[in-house]
């Protein structure tokens, strides 16, 4: 799959979950995926209740065997009026065993403006183990806004398991959060590892 265009997803809703995708591969990226152009999710949700706005720039529902190249632009952004809201630039369900090589641009941005929710944004997630290789010569960044009370979460990359591959980095990473009411907290991380750091 290449694009040198422009792909983009909108979602809205008042009352149910809201989802995304500017991409949506629903089990393993196995051949090759190149993005020169530029992928948007925008989701958004306007009541308060216990459903969730997510949007998703590229979404693999399970491992990353193949090659995933990114030299344009992905855009995540989720937007819960009165709800959660968690945006991934790049989601990878389980395992990363190929190659992630970006040398373009990955934000991801949730934000929420009344109501105490929680608020996550990644700007590469991977669920399980990096096993292969990613490359970040461009930016990454994530960023979780909450003007209410609540809980923010921003991670630039995620690895939700172990790092037993390989890791490099000659760009830029960025991941931060704001909040404007007393009661909130929060966790930013440029780069985190669930597990052990074996690569």
């Amino acid at each position: 799959l290449h694009n040198s265009g422009m792909i983009m997803a909108q979602a809205s809703n008042g009352t149910d979950t809201v989802d995304a995708y500017g991409i949506y591969i629903r089990t393993n990226l196995s051949g090759t995926l190149d993005n020169s152009g530029t992928i948007t999710a925008l989701a958004f949700k306007s009541t308060t209740d216990s459903d969730v706005a997510n949007a998703r720039g590229i979404h693999i529902g399970n491992d990353l065997g193949g090659t995933l190249n990114n030299s344009g632009s992905i855009v995540a952004s989720a937007t819960g009026t009165a709800s959660e809201a968690s945006a991934y630039g790049i989601y990878i369900s389980n395992d990363l065993s190929g190659t992630l090589n970006n040398s373009g641009t990955i934000h991801a941005l949730a934000s929420n403006s009344t109501t105490s929710y929680y608020m996550q944004a990644y700007g590469v997630r991977i669920g399980n183990n990096l096993d292969g290789t990613l490359m970040n010569s461009g930016a990454i960044g994530a960023r979780a806004f909450n003007g209410y009370s609540g809980t923010n979460t921003a991670v630039g990359v995620q690895v939700g398991g172990a790092l037993n591959g390989m890791l490099h980095n000659t760009g830029t990473i960025d991941a931060s959060y704001d909040q404007t009411e007393a009661g909130t907290t929060g966790f930013a991380a440029g780069v985190r590892v669930g597990g052990a750091l074996a690569g």
